[in-house]
């Protein structure tokens, strides 16, 4: 009884199977995943212990993936109404990185690092809003609870991380701040593993047992008339959404083949700067 009524429940999610723009969703939130956990490979490895450059570079990269994933969930369909969130926080996170580079190459980023603390703050909240918006049109409750739940702990822990950094206290600034990363790759987590199962048109509230019966259930009417003859389903996309498709995918395209060269320039001068320092 309890499984037919999940299953009842999964039909009234929204239909967003073959839509490419939350395939392009999808992937955006592995990226921000992705680039959370490089994120945190300086605090395991003990960021103090090496030069700024050093981090950098992995804060960089991490930066870098985050603004394409960012960039990416601006597909979100404008029914989701998540695009004006995407939209501010990948504003946040250019101000962030742009001004960490900035910051890093003429050495002030110890006096100066609290500003970026600042819009850190805004991101943490804006991303936690976007995530919450996603889950409530997929129809994810708990997700989405638990997103406006950390949106409110994101602000406190954000104001301590400050505090604590602008009182020398850096142990308990980076223990607040692997807090706040962990927090954001469960949410991220669980956020791909919603939009995987409703684009399998299974409610994200389901169990994992109920999602497997839905997902590998066959209906009523194929097994009982299979069709020798498979329709030819019709176009999903009108020639207008196509066209901006296409747009779509070149300005996609164009964007990674700018990331990829700004990590590059990025690489070189960073080394050029340690061989200038080390041979003057």
């Amino acid at each position: 009884m309890e499984q037919a009524s999940q299953l009842q429940t999964s039909a009234a999610v929204p239909q967003i199977a073959g839509n490419l723009w939350w395939d392009d969703v999808r992937q955006g939130v592995g990226f921000m995943f992705t680039g959370l956990g490089i994120y945190l490979v300086p605090f395991l490895l003990g960021r103090h212990l090496f030069a700024d450059w050093f981090n950098g570079i992995f804060y960089v990269v991490s930066g870098l993936l985050i603004l394409l994933g960012m960039k990416m969930c601006l597909s979100a369909p404008p029914e989701s109404k998540a695009s004006p969130l995407a939209l501010a926080t990948l504003g946040c996170t250019k101000l962030i990185l742009l001004g960490f580079i900035v910051l890093l190459v003429i050495g002030r980023l110890q006096e100066f690092g609290i500003a970026l603390l600042v819009f850190g703050l805004l991101a943490n909240i804006l991303l936690a809003l976007f995530v919450r918006k996603v889950a409530e049109y997929l129809q994810a409750r708990s997700l989405a609870l638990l997103a406006v739940q950390y949106a409110m702990m994101a602000g406190l822990l954000s104001v301590a991380v400050i505090v604590a950094s602008l009182l020398g206290a850096r142990w308990i600034a980076d223990g607040l701040t692997l807090l706040l990363i962990g927090v954001q790759l469960f949410l991220l987590g669980h956020l791909l593993e919603a939009i995987g199962r409703v684009q399998k048109g299974v409610s994200p509230e389901a169990t994992k047992a109920v999602a497997v019966a839905a997902h590998d259930a066959p209906t009523a009417a194929h097994a009982a008339e299979p069709d020798p003859i498979p329709a030819i389903p019709a176009p999903y996309f009108s020639d207008q959404q196509w066209e901006k498709l296409e747009t779509s995918d070149v300005g996609a395209g164009r964007a990674v083949v700018g990331l990829m060269t700004a990590i590059f320039v990025i690489g070189v001068a960073l080394y050029s700067i340690v061989a200038l320092t080390v041979i003057f």
